[in-house]
């Protein structure tokens, strides 16, 4: 018998991972220079400096790739969600100076998303950590 939540809290994960991973992939696949250069004029009036928007720009992408790869598979779970919400949180951070609120309220969506997954992590047994789980 399939346990129910288990699988529910599965394709949760899944969902959150995928949207993660095809937005890294997306970024990487487009030009990135143009995007890099989205970035900094965009936040070029707040009281981020440049010389932190530009690799913050250029790492994002992957960062978004990597954590959406993790998620996806379930390993190292715990650090994925919790790298994932200091993602959003990082984000949410810029929009606030710029003031763009609606993104703001998607982006406190998506960290609501991970803390009902991070609360859920044990539930959840169709993921590789919970092939090496002492608990399984």
């Amino acid at each position: 018998m399939i346990d129910k939540q288990g699988f529910m809290v599965f394709v949760f994960r899944l969902g959150f991972g995928l949207n993660f991973f095809l937005h890294g992939l997306t970024k990487l696949m487009g030009d990135q220079e143009a995007f890099k250069s989205f970035i900094v004029e965009k936040f070029s009036s707040t009281i981020i400096p440049t010389v932190l928007l530009e690799p913050y720009a250029a790492s994002i992408a992957y960062i978004e790739l990597i954590l959406g790869i993790t998620l996806i598979l379930g390993v190292f779970y715990y650090w994925s969600v919790i790298f994932s919400m200091l993602t959003m949180i990082s984000l949410m951070v810029g929009m606030i100076l710029v003031k763009d609120w609606s993104t703001v309220g998607i982006q406190l969506a998506y960290l609501i998303y991970l803390f009902l997954l991070g609360v859920n992590i044990n539930s959840d047994k169709y993921c590789i950590d919970s092939l090496f789980s002492k608990e399984a």
